[in-house]
């Protein structure tokens, strides 16, 4: 398994692990260590992989840098990298924008969607914001006070009036044409 939360990317933004360079960070998905000298002995295929996770996050220009110095956006690839290294069956991101800027937003959520279009790993992804469900997902399980509230397709989960009533407010969902879904409070409706 796979796994991307802030609070991983948090261990990696100081420290003895916030100095491993990228690229030995993402090697150290495939023990799941924090420590660089407690990470695997690579061979030619574990570096093949790692230098493919590296490329599919964008970061090849800075496999050498410090995780540290990264900003939190291209620390949060990082850990995108780390997590898919190894190939998981199943890859959990847990509210994996949070803390990220627009922009930084949008390129995490770039790399999800072309990663949910070519593997064949089951991804869960935790979110209350449904601009963040790429559109290759195509299941929903939404949860209200700790019980399953849907479990289906995600066209029939993410509407308004579901969604409406899994908030406690009116809530307007559209899908756009690209398959992303939109959401916001409607002012008319409160």
């Amino acid at each position: 398994m796979g796994i991307v939360t802030p609070s991983l990317d948090y261990e990696f933004s100081f420290g003895r692990t916030g100095r491993m360079m990228v690229d030995e960070a993402v090697a150290s998905g495939f023990t799941a260590t924090r420590l660089k000298e407690f990470g695997p002995t690579l061979d030619s295929k574990m570096q093949r992989a790692v230098d493919h996770a590296i490329k599919t996050v964008k970061m090849c220009d800075l496999s050498r840098r410090s995780v540290c110095t990264l900003s939190t956006g291209e620390r949060r690839r990082v850990m995108i990298a780390r997590a898919i290294v190894h190939r998981p069956d199943i890859f959990v991101l847990d509210e994996p924008t949070n803390g990220l800027d627009m922009v930084a937003k949008a390129e995490f959520l770039q790399i999800l969607d072309s990663i949910t279009r070519q593997d064949a790993m089951t991804m869960i992804l935790v979110t209350h914001h449904l601009d963040e469900i790429p559109p290759a997902m195509n299941h929903v399980i939404s949860l209200n006070l700790g019980r399953i509230a849907f479990d289906g397709p995600k066209v029939d989960g993410l509407t308004g009036g579901h969604i409406s009533e899994l908030f406690g407010m009116p809530v307007s969902v559209q899908m756009t044409r690209d398959g992303w879904f939109e959401s916001r409070i409607d002012p008319k409706r409160l």
